[in-house]
């Protein structure tokens, strides 16, 4: 009985985490035990779970209204970041875990964060290494080593916004609106 009882409850589990937008079971923080939690895509670098917002660490991806390439062929490259982020998140549903990391390298775990920058990482992925391997976004010059080997990885194979023109995600904003804090 018990057995059934379990069955059942992780299919209806499953069946309800495939949904769009549906929350997703995930520890905010690594040591924290797995807790039904709700995730929110904000835009390519930033997600919000159970209303805390977090911006990935090292990284800087197009605003969802930036639109990238040459006039013949042009792409929001904005949403496809945020494409890519909720892909990565689907696929890894129940298996985001997100440290605190301080905004100048420094690892904050130790410390209470002083802003909201983290290292997130889905099924122990590196969001955001596979956002820079994937050319969605730029490596901030304090990023981690890896992350700016991942960055140069995407631009000598042409990907995403390394495959056409673009206009930086921070040079974009600053022509664009009032630029959000420093990353």
């Amino acid at each position: 009985m018990m057995v059934r009882l379990m069955l059942i409850l992780c299919c209806a589990a499953a069946g309800w985490a495939c949904l769009p937008g549906a929350g997703r079971a995930a520890p905010l923080h690594g040591d924290e035990q797995q807790r039904e939690t709700s995730v929110t895509i904000i835009d390519g670098d930033t997600i919000e779970v159970d209303g805390e917002r977090i911006r990935l660490y090292g990284i800087d991806c197009p605003e969802p209204e930036q639109v990238c390439g040459s006039a013949k062929d042009r792409w929001n490259c904005g949403e496809s970041a945020m494409a890519q982020l909720d892909r990565v998140l689907t696929l890894n549903r129940g298996k985001l875990t997100c440290e605190p990391w301080s905004s100048d390298g420094r690892d904050a775990r130790e410390e209470a964060a002083e802003d909201d920058t983290f290292v997130c990482k889905a099924s122990n992925k590196d969001l955001a290494d596979g956002l820079l391997r994937g050319g969605y976004c730029v490596a901030l010059p304090h990023a981690f080593p890896e992350y700016r080997e991942a960055e140069r990885s995407a631009k000598e194979g042409k990907l995403g916004l390394w495959g056409g023109d673009f206009v930086p995600p921070d040079e974009w904003r600053r022509r664009n609106r009032a630029a959000p804090a420093t990353r």
